[in-house]
């Protein structure tokens, strides 16, 4: 499926998303009584799972998928996801992984760039430090006013307040190694991250991932896994039957 699309291989996208944790009562929840399950915080609190997906940016595929407890920190799951994918597939053509602020930490990016030999580019995450809070908005601010005039790095770092960039890392002779101008490529290519939140709604309503009706952690993980393996199946079988306006709408398939 990825030899079809032109520039596949090249960006790969790193995101996670929780599903709920299914029980005969409330009771077994407030007590934490469900295997496997624990709870944590994504957009709000919840007691369940976290799963982690690889996806291909050209495509929209998954390419690897992990599932962890609900309190397990993004962080925490980036380097067996890697490594997951990294097994499976050739990452000679890969430019660049792409991952939100939850991913965003130096260890990350090193385990990322010594692991598949290309940069990890975040989101900032602002809780980090004030002044990559305060680069942070300057970044947002700058692609709002002048997003359609920025072609390179070099161009945001032109019209970012000179004086300061000192404070954020940047360095004369040696800018393409620093944070800012990798928080700057990332925002460039922020448009690709879209395309793994498009992933995680399909595999939710074509694959019934937002409501798994299974109490051992062992059964959550298969549908877990079996969900990512018929995306990709509904994908091929629409590429088989000529129908490749199809591809990323399974439920229209069938």
């Amino acid at each position: 499926m990825l030899d079809d699309y032109d520039h596949a291989g090249e960006f790969i996208i790193i995101d996670g998303t929780h599903i709920s944790a299914w029980a005969n009562t409330r009771e077994e929840i407030e007590n934490g009584d469900v295997e496997g399950a624990s709870w944590g915080k994504h957009e709000g609190s919840f007691y369940g799972y976290k799963v982690f997906l690889v996806v291909d940016a050209a495509s929209e595929l998954p390419v690897a998928i992990t599932m962890e407890t609900g309190k397990r920190n993004d962080t925490a799951a980036f380097e067996p996801l890697i490594e997951e994918f990294d097994e499976r597939y050739d990452t000679d053509e890969l430019q660049a992984a792409l991952a939100d602020a939850g991913f965003d930490s130096q260890p990350n990016r090193e385990f990322c760039q010594d692991r598949l030999d290309c940069p990890l580019l975040t989101a900032i995450n602002p809780r980090r430090s004030s002044p990559l809070a305060t680069i942070k908005e300057e970044i947002k601010e700058l692609f709002e006013e002048h997003g359609e005039e920025i072609e390179s790095p070099y161009d945001a770092l032109e019209r970012l307040p000179q004086e300061q960039l000192s404070e954020y890392g940047v360095e004369a002779g040696s800018v393409e190694e620093t944070y800012i101008f990798q928080a700057i490529k990332e925002r460039m290519h922020r448009h690709l991250r879209a395309g793994v939140e498009r992933v995680f709604s399909r595999l939710k309503s074509f694959t019934g991932l937002d409501r798994v009706r299974a109490r051992k952690e062992d059964n959550v993980e298969t549908h877990v896994v079996l969900s990512a393996v018929a995306l990709v199946a509904g994908s091929l079988t629409a590429k088989r039957q000529g129908k490749p306006g199809l591809i990323r709408s399974p439920g229209r398939l069938i």
